[in-house]
Order: C-alpha cells, then sequence, then structure tokens
C-alpha cells in the first residue's frame, strides 16, 4: 500500500527568481561571447535563440518531421520530439508562452559542462539540461534558460572487464557509456557479444533521462531495469565539481540518479553500465487481424475476440518465464521477446499460446472476411544469434516521436491486483480496449527486476511490485485506470508519465519523493536546475482536474530578475550582436 501525500514547497537558500534577457543583469553579449571563446575548440554556443513558430518549424519540422534521429540533430538543439513542447506545459492552445531556452551550450567535453555551470551560477540563469529531447513532459528545455545539450558530447564505448567500484565490489564486464549517446551508438559498439539492457527507440540516449528515469526495456524481465545495470556515474554538480557516485562514493547521489529523474541532481557524464552473457533471442509479433475493420463490420465478434485474448492475457502473465518480456497491445503483441533459444520459447510459453489459438480463440466470421485465419503465434517467431540481431531488426527510427501526447496516460498496474482480482482487472482491460483506450506499447512488467528491494532505487516502489505498465490512449481511458489504481495502490512511471498527470510528485516517485527532494536541496541548493515534473520544481503548473480531461493552473510564477544578483555589478543586455555560429 503506497501512501498519499501533501508535498509543500520548501525552498532553502534559494532565490526566489533567475535573470533573464530582460534584467538588468542578463549578461551582453561581449560577456556570452567570453563564455564561448572558453569552451573548446569544438564546441559551440548557439544564441540569442530568438524563437518563434515559424523559426522553429523552419529548423525543426524537417523531412517527415517525426524522425527522431532528424529532429535531435537540427535547431542546434532547440527542436523538441514533441513539437507542442515547444510552448510552457506541452500545451499549444491555451496561451502559454514559448518553453525554450536563451543560449545553447553544445558541449564536447567535461570542461564544457563546468564552464556552462560556472557561468550559469555567476550570472544565475536556470539551466536545461537536454540530448536527444524525447521528454514527454518538456522537462528538457526551459524559457530563458542556458541548455546545456549533450547530444555530441565525446563517446566512451570502451568495454572492460572486471571491473570495480570505489566499494571493491567487481562485475564481470561493463561498457562506458558518456553522456549524449544514443543507444544505436551504443548498441553497434557491444557488437553481438554481450547482452545489454537497452531502450527499445535506439534514437533515445542510453544514460540520461531514459536511465536516469528507470530505464524500461524488452529485457527487464530476466535482468532488471536499466538502473539496476548501473555500476557507478561521473557527475558534474550544479556547483562544477566534478564527482563519482556509486554504491561506496556519494551513496545517496547514486540512489537518487537511479530513478529521481534527469535534469535534477547533476549532470552525468559517463557511466559504467553491466553487460550480460550473449544469448539467443526469439521474437515474436502476432496480432488477431485488423480490429478497426472488425470492430465496424463485426463488433459482436470483435467483442468476443477481445474478451478471450484479455482472458488469456490475465491469466497466463503473472506466472509466465522470466526470460519473456516485450509489449502487448489491444489485439496481440508488439514485439514480445525471449531471451533464450527457440525450444524454451517453446516450452515456456509458445506452446500454450499455439494451444490457445487453436482451441480457444474463436476464428470464425470476421478473421477469416478480412485477412483469412491469423498465422498461429508459433509460426509469427524470429530468431536470433544476439541482442544486437534482434535490435537490428526493430531500428524504430522513423517511430513518429512528434505528436503531442496530452491524450495518453501511463500507469503502473500492481502484480497483486491481477492475482486478487482477475475478473476486475479483465473487465478493466476490456473496457478500455472496446473504448479504443488501449495503445500499442504497454510494458509487461514483473520478474528479476521485482527482485530488488523497494527502497533500493529511487522509482517509484510500485515499480517493484508492478506486472504490467498500462499505456492508455485518451484522457478517458487514462481517468479509468487512474480510478482503478489510484496513487494510494500504485504510481506511474517517471519516463512515461501524462505531461498533466494530477498530482504528479506523488504518482511519480510515492514515498521516495520525500528524500529526493531533501537531495535536492543538498547537490543543488540554488535550484539551478528548475525543470517541470522534476524533483524540486518551483514554478506554475497545469494539471489535470479530477474529472480526468479539464486542465487547471496552479502555483506561482517565479518572477524575472534575481535579486541576489542585484548586488553585483553587470553591463547591461544587448541583443544586437548574434553569438551562435548558426542562429535559429
Amino acid at each position: 500500500m503506497f501512501h498519499q501525500y501533501f508535498f509543500p514547497v520548501i525552498l532553502i537558500g534559494y532565490s526566489s527568481a533567475y535573470n533573464s534577457p530582460s534584467c538588468p543583469e542578463w549578461p551582453d553579449v561581449d560577456t556570452w561571447t567570453d563564455l564561448s571563446n572558453g569552451l573548446s575548440s569544438s564546441a559551440s554556443l548557439h544564441g540569442p535563440m530568438d524563437v518563434t513558430v515559424a523559426s522553429y518549424n523552419e529548423a525543426c519540422l524537417v523531412g517527415s518531421s517525426t524522425n527522431p534521429l532528424e529532429i535531435m540533430e537540427e535547431g542546434n538543439g532547440i527542436c523538441q520530439q514533441t513539437h507542442s513542447c515547444l510552448y510552457e506545459f506541452c500545451d499549444p492552445w491555451n496561451g502559454y508562452g514559448f518553453d525554450l531556452p536563451a543560449y545553447i551550450a553544445e558541449v564536447k567535453t567535461v570542461d564544457d559542462v563546468i564552464a556552462s555551470l560556472k557561468f550559469a551560477n555567476e550570472h544565475d540563469i536556470q539551466v536545461s539540461i537536454k540530448t536527444t529531447g524525447h521528454s514527454f513532459q518538456g522537462s528538457n528545455s526551459a524559457k530563458d534558460s542556458l541548455m546545456i545539450w549533450m547530444r555530441h558530447y565525446e563517446k566512451d564505448d570502451e568495454i572492460t572487464k572486471n571491473y570495480s567500484d570505489s566499494c571493491g565490489n567487481e562485475v564481470d564486464v561493463v561498457i562506458g557509456i558518456n553522456g549524449g549517446e544514443l543507444w544505436d551508438e551504443v548498441i553497434e559498439a557491444i557488437g553481438p557479444d554481450y547482452h545489454a539492457v537497452t531502450g527499445m527507440c535506439q534514437s533515445v540516449s542510453a544514460t540520461g533521462g531514459w536511465l536516469q528515469g528507470s530505464g524500461l526495456s524488452l529485457s527487464s524481465r530476466e535482468y532488471g531495469i536499466g538502473i539496476d545495470q548501473v555500476v557507478d556515474y561521473t557527475v558534474v554538480l550544479p556547483s562544477g565539481e566534478v564527482v563519482t557516485a556509486d554504491a561506496c562514493t556519494n551513496p545517496d547521489l547514486f540512489w537518487a540518479l537511479r530513478g529521481g529523474g534527469g535534469g535534477t541532481f547533476g549532470i552525468v557524464v559517463n557511466t559504467h553500465y553491466k553487460l550480460h552473457p550473449r544469448t539467443d533471442v526469439v521474437g515474436l509479433i502476432w496480432t488477431i487481424t485488423n480490429l478497426d475493420y472488425a470492430k465496424e463490420n463485426h463488433p459482436d465478434a470483435y467483442a468476443k475476440n477481445i474478451e478471450q485474448w484479455v482472458d488469456f492475457w490475465v491469466e497466463v502473465s503473472p506466472t509466465l518465464d522470466t526470460r519473456w518480456s516485450g509489449y502487448f497491445g489491444p489485439n496481440g503483441f508488439y514485439p514480445f521477446v525471449f531471451s533464450g533459444s527457440l525450444e524454451d520459447a517453446k516450452s515456456t510459453f509458445l506452446d500454450k499460446f499455439d494451444a490457445w489459438y487453436e482451441n480457444v480463440l474463436d476464428k470464425s466470421e470476421w478473421i477469416s472476411d478480412v485477412w483469412g485465419n491469423p498465422a498461429k503465434p508459433g509460426d509469427s517467431v524470429t530468431t536470433h544469434g544476439s541482442w544486437k540481431s534482434f535490435m537490428d531488426m526493430f531500428p524504430y527510427f522513423d517511430i513518429n516521436t512528434s505528436e503531442a501526447i496530452a491524450s495518453q496516460s501511463h500507469r503502473l498496474m500492481p502484480h497483486d491486483t491481477v492475482v486478487q482480482k482477475p475478473k476486475e482487472v479483465k473487465k478493466l482491460l476490456a473496457d478500455v480496449i472496446l473504448m479504443d483506450g488501449l495503445g500499442p506499447w504497454n510494458y509487461f512488467l514483473g520478474g528479476k527486476m521485482n527482485d530488488v528491494p523497494e527502497d533500493a532505487t529511487a522509482v517509484h516502489p510500485a515499480m517493484r511490485n508492478a506486472i504490467w505498465h498500462l499505456h492508455t490512449s485518451n484522457q478517458k481511458s487514462g481517468q479509468m485506470v487512474r480510478e482503478f489504481i489510484p496513487n494510494t495502490v500504485t504510481g506511474v512511471c517517471f519516463n512515461h508519465h501524462n505531461q498533466w498527470e494530477p498530482d504528479w510528485r506523488n504518482a511519480c516517485w510515492g514515498d521516495n519523493h520525500h528524500r529526493l527532494s531533501i537531495l535536492k536541496e543538498k547537490f543543488d541548493p540554488d535550484h539551478r536546475f528548475n525543470c517541470w515534473h522534476c524533483i524540486g520544481y518551483i514554478g506554475e503548473e497545469v494539471n489535470l482536474r479530477s474529472d480526468g480531461e479539464t486542465l487547471e493552473k496552479s502555483g506561482q510564477k517565479i518572477c524575472p530578475c534575481s535579486e541576489r544578483k542585484k548586488t553585483k555589478k553587470g553591463k547591461k543586455a544587448t541583443k544586437t550582436k548574434e553569438v551562435s555560429r548558426r542562429k535559429l
């Protein structure tokens, strides 16, 4: 059982404002040029970013405007994967302003990161941190901030055997991953020799927000989530100090960075990450058939098949072998993954799945009317000799990342709820599916990721008791799930929650939020990092009301211009020159 807390905003030694371009203490162009000249020769300082809708569209709506690899490279770092996050609160409909930085430091080395942070501290400028822009809440950007853009940071990719942390604990094999690296790049460096717990979208950063928010993977049930693979971090604190964080050195920071979310406590510039022995991989993509056609032309048969699918999944998932992981959707798997041999895949699940298909699933009427009978599940598998081979089959580079995700919600379904209330859970799933409310990418969780104690990492404790990560695709279905398993029972995965999630602090971290808030004040007492939906956020908010559909505004807007800086001499701001080597 999880508790529902009221989280007051506590300001400890924190100024009530940052400097912005309208403030007299905002650095002039010559001062910004000094920062630019102090960066390494390959780094760049871009700005001032003269943002309009037209300029954003010109820079960021490249090609189809949905390819994440293209989006992340354009606009000198200003482009958001979810284009609605161009605006505050990712809300383009209610007249909010742009939520984009004033300057962007395209850093390449740790000295570039240090120099950028020291500059922000000296001039009291808010800092935002971004690698690829995949934050669904727009937490990687902030109005009038200095953005530290990690995408082109130097690479590591060194594989080390018998690696020891500062405790003397030895790990068989690790890979070094620097800030800014994509999973595509890391998987290529690992090659076919090892198995790694990776993100599904290879365009996601490997050691940034994906990892620090939890790191859900298609092999988490066998190996744990991403944060369970971290041996140590190298972190640049807001002060500019570079520290190691592992189980024995800065253990509280190590704890916070494993689930507390990115962009909050420091800038991770390197991670040593566990690798596992190579294993065969079996992939399964299987769906009943064309749901849209079936629903329109054969509604009764459609509803019956959905109920049969839900019955099967609710019954089989709680006891499935931990080597099975992946996604399930409203009528099948997209994909489902087994870490092991085809023979073991058959004996642990595929044979049972085939038997259900042959003996239970009603294949009459509309199924044959649309496509002919769907393939037997066991005939729909692919086999691979390594994790890299499997991931090469699913690059997902062209997945549409640009659509506004305001209608999407994600929630953790407790294992015990499915086991103890199967009838109610079946009805919930069927109702959500029949109203077109269940998305295609619902993580199958549990297994060995639930062997980790609830308090060992900073993710919501519900993550260590969950069996599914439900992805609802409209506000009505999201509210249905939220009411069925509220914050007193479970929570959300930080990396995937609705950007307007009500009571988001409690939903994202539950009982861990209090400790994370204390650590925020320890490592970032000036709130140099202040991102929306992050630990320690201060400022205005937009949340869903209890009806799950209407937005309401709360919180207090941070006044411009820092009181703390007014005692220092500074030059007046001017915008007549351009620092950027390539202005937006």
